[in-house]
């Protein structure tokens, strides 16, 4: 496997696959991000493009290209926090429509949805990213695992601890009602 140093200095020179390369890489791991920032896959997804398109472009201004990963989650951070900041606008600007029949009918499954989702927001941030890559994201283990950088068994006890620490949040909740 080539390193991230090798692969950001070809990728810089316009190489196509050194690029591909790092997308491959590393897509998973900003998806994730920003799917803590959106909680829409379709929207994560999105984004995910914007961040690669400013990153690829920006490549030649990395001064520390070994280090290429915590940058491009640093992008992906940054995209996010934008991403909220134009959501509250357009929230501040347009009403919702809302048809209150469905919403009633829409509103047990919704809210079960958003206590999941609620939870896994308190998830401390690897466990976070491991949960989102894997299972909201449906990428394999080992793309998750790689994005995040943990040999297997690390990633399987730190996916261990995401589940038991959901598991008690959920529970803790329904008790709670």
């Amino acid at each position: 496997m080539v390193n991230d140093a090798d692969l950001t200095r070809r990728a810089a020179t316009g190489d196509r696959e050194a690029a591909g390369e790092i997308y491959d890489r590393y897509a998973p791991l900003v998806r994730a991000v920003l799917l803590d920032f959106t909680g829409s896959l379709p929207e994560a997804n999105e984004l995910v493009q914007e961040v690669f398109l400013r990153a690829l472009s920006r490549l030649a201004q990395l001064r520390r290209p070994e280090r290429l990963c915590g940058w491009l989650i640093g992008i992906a951070r940054n995209q996010g926090i934008e991403y909220r900041r134009q959501a509250g606008r357009r929230r501040r600007r347009f009403a919702p429509l809302i048809d209150e029949a469905a919403s009633a009918a829409d509103a047990g499954s919704n809210e079960t949805v958003e206590l999941v989702r609620a939870a896994v927001r308190e998830l401390p941030e690897r466990e976070r990213i491991a949960v989102h890559i894997h299972y909201l994201c449906d990428e394999p283990a080992e793309t998750a695992r790689q994005a995040i950088g943990l040999s297997s068994s690390g990633f399987y006890k730190l996916l261990e601890r995401a589940r038991r620490r959901l598991r008690a949040r959920l529970i803790q909740v329904e008790n709670q009602r």
